[in-house]
């Protein structure tokens, strides 16, 4: 069973390991995005219920590319992973930023508290016929 479906955007030149494969590991269905434009290309496709934006990777501040995605899906939260060594902008448009480094329990917690996994919906209920005899 997902647990939920991450769009992850990172840049070519990760030089922190990534938590993709631990994120996949733990159920969920992480979709890599290798730049900007291709997360927005995957965005309407994809249908994430976390959008996380590791800007630790990527070579600019990704202002544009957060307001871009907030534009496009207004309603998906966005969680940025910032590097200690990097000033985050004051007005970037997202839900929650996470400074490196830290654990997977802790990208885990912060996962679950913007988009906490759906419960399964109960099968629908048949309308009770009363059996023969009745």
């Amino acid at each position: 069973m997902t647990k939920g479906k991450i769009l992850w955007i990172e840049g070519k030149r990760a030089n922190s390991p990534s938590f993709v494969p631990d994120l996949r590991r733990k159920g969920y269905l992480v979709e890599i995005a290798p730049s900007g434009e291709a997360a927005l290309r995957l965005l309407p496709h994809f249908a994430p219920d976390v959008i996380v934006l590791d800007g630790a990777s990527i070579r600019s501040s990704c202002k544009r590319l957060s307001h871009r995605l907030r534009q496009q899906s207004p309603s998906i939260p966005i969680l940025f992973i910032a590097h200690a060594s990097r000033p985050v902008p004051q007005d970037l448009p997202v839900d929650l930023v996470i400074t490196l480094p830290f654990t997977l329990r802790k990208l885990l917690n912060r996962i679950r508290a913007l988009a906490p996994p759906t419960q399964p919906q109960s099968a629908p209920q048949r309308p009770h016929s009363p059996g023969p005899g009745a």
